[in-house]
């Protein structure tokens, strides 16, 4: 009973998040409801006009897009809003977004995205405006963050075969469904610590200010902020390392009985080698004769009845002053 109440709860915390980490996947996929809530991280450049007209000194006008249903990379003008997922990016203006193309291992890429939206002649002053710090590094923001797919899709597949092999009830799979829980664990940890760091290195342009000497500094007006997927990638890997400790549980009581099974067929065993090793031992008349022909002699074979006490010095049941052991002399025989 142990071992179902186990395992049941190890199905529920898998099931949990293996559910959190669909939602999470899901995250940008398109603009509908549930997806353009869901984002691995947030970039807002709805302050950069501003710090732009700060640092040139000169108004701004065609930097943002008019029309968010605009095609993104197209030079139309940047979003004030950028949200990425795992498979693609969206971009949104007063609520209103479209998104990229949607293909496996999506790169992180803010500033290459934010410069391809952009007209000519702002690309060119963006790129030597910000010229320091992660969120410039296209190249380490997408590469960390490609690997780190993978290490989230591996994760979540053996989150789904933990959650099924846990509900068969064999030995074979419990064992299965624990060693996925544990492959799991792992790989989404690493995975969340990869997106985690990326997204606190991207956030030093947050504190990127603009402006001429002797006045004021403004900031940039570009600002980073952690996603939704994130926590709920984190929760995912929460449920599952916790659901390890019931599947562990409930492969050790599925396995007492049979090893309870092993250890007596093991005695049983044993038992039966340490008799067969026993030398075997026939009787003629008096002696006694092992298996290699070794000869003993019987040296006496008697019945006294209990509570009979007798003074015969030629008691059999006392050894005789005149015996003589016959295999010590031969010619006793």
């Amino acid at each position: 009973m142990r071992g179902e109440l186990c395992i049941g709860g190890a199905s529920v915390l898998s099931l949990i998040s293996l559910v959190l980490l669909i939602f999470m996947h899901v995250g940008q996929i398109n603009t509908s409801t549930v997806p353009r809530g869901i984002s691995m991280v947030n970039v807002n450049t709805s302050g950069y006009g501003q710090g732009l007209n700060v640092a040139l000194g000169d108004p701004i006008a065609g930097l943002y897009a008019s029309n968010g249903s605009a095609p993104l990379r197209d030079q139309q003008g940047i979003r004030e809003l950028y949200k990425y997922g795992l498979y693609s990016y969206c971009g949104y203006v007063n609520g209103t977004g479209i998104c990229s193309n949607t293909s496996a291992a999506n790169r992180f890429t803010p500033l290459t995205d934010l410069v391809a939206d952009m007209a000519a002649n702002y690309s060119g002053v963006t790129t030597a405006l910000i010229d320091q710090g992660t969120f410039t590094d296209s190249s380490y923001l997408g590469n960390f963050t490609n690997g780190a797919y993978y290490l989230i899709i591996i994760g979540s597949v053996c989150t789904a075969l933990a959650l099924f092999t846990g509900l068969l009830k064999h030995t074979v799979l419990f064992f299965l469904s624990t060693l996925f829980a544990v492959l799991g664990s792992l790989t989404l940890l690493i995975g969340a610590i990869i997106w985690t760091v990326v997204i606190k290195k991207a956030e030093s342009i947050n504190d990127f200010v603009v402006g001429h000497p002797g006045q004021p500094t403004t900031p940039l007006g570009i600002t980073v902020s952690t996603g939704s997927g994130i926590y709920l990638l984190w929760a995912a890997w929460a449920a599952l390392i916790v659901s390890i400790l019931p599947y562990m549980i409930s492969r050790g009581t599925m396995f007492k009985s049979i090893s309870r099974s092993a250890a007596l067929a093991t005695g049983i065993l044993g038992l039966a080698v340490a008799v067969s090793a026993l030398p075997k031992v026939t009787r003629t008349g008096r002696y006694l004769y092992s298996e290699d022909g070794t000869r003993f002699l019987i040296k006496g074979i008697a019945y006294q009845e209990q509570g009979v006490v007798t003074s015969d010095p030629n008691s059999p049941f006392s050894e005789p002053t005149t015996f003589i052991d016959p295999l010590a002399d031969p010619t006793a025989l």
